[in-house]
């Protein structure tokens, strides 16, 4: 919501109390305070790398084409990204993704993205998508998953 639609909001508030709507006079502080918030929500126009992930490499073990596709995605993004385990190295983050439907009937089919230290196993990103939603073409929806763990959908520039 943007400074036009707070704007209606205090314009609507402000009619409502030239016909008599006493209670509604209060409304409009607070509609404006609601509009403000939710307009600080909107994205942020640079990426920044999440901390969680600062200082990590990439373990993706995996060779079918979902994981090619989100290696080339975070190797987009400025990460080293290793595909087998080695030894003596610095923090390394492993990617496992799973897919989870509730029992119930009709329920979505839902992708599960994780990546935890290997040291320690504490979960250092985390998403969750609907896998409905994810388009078909590999690229697209690696760029989708690395969005949901917080990456953005910028990649770092090389100099």
């Amino acid at each position: 919501m943007g400074w036009s639609a707070a704007h209606y909001l205090v314009k609507t508030d402000a009619r409502s109390r030239e016909h008599g709507a006493e209670d509604r006079g209060r409304l409009a502080p607070c509609s404006l305070l609601i509009a403000l918030l939710i307009s600080s929500c909107a994205p942020i126009a640079h990426y920044h790398m999440p901390s969680s992930l600062r200082g990590y490499a990439v373990l993706i073990q995996d060779r079918d084409s979902s994981s090619d596709a989100l290696a080339a995605a975070f190797r987009r993004h400025g990460m080293h990204v290793l595909r087998a385990v080695r030894g003596g190295r610095g923090p390394t983050a492993a990617l496992v993704q799973f897919r989870f439907r509730d029992p119930a009937a009709g329920s979505p089919m839902w992708l599960h993205v994780r990546l935890f230290d290997t040291r320690t196993g504490v979960i250092v990103g985390a998403a969750t998508v609907l896998l409905d939603s994810l388009p078909a073409e590999s690229t697209s929806r690696s760029a989708l998953i690395l969005d949901s763990l917080g990456l953005g959908r910028r990649p770092r520039r090389h100099h």
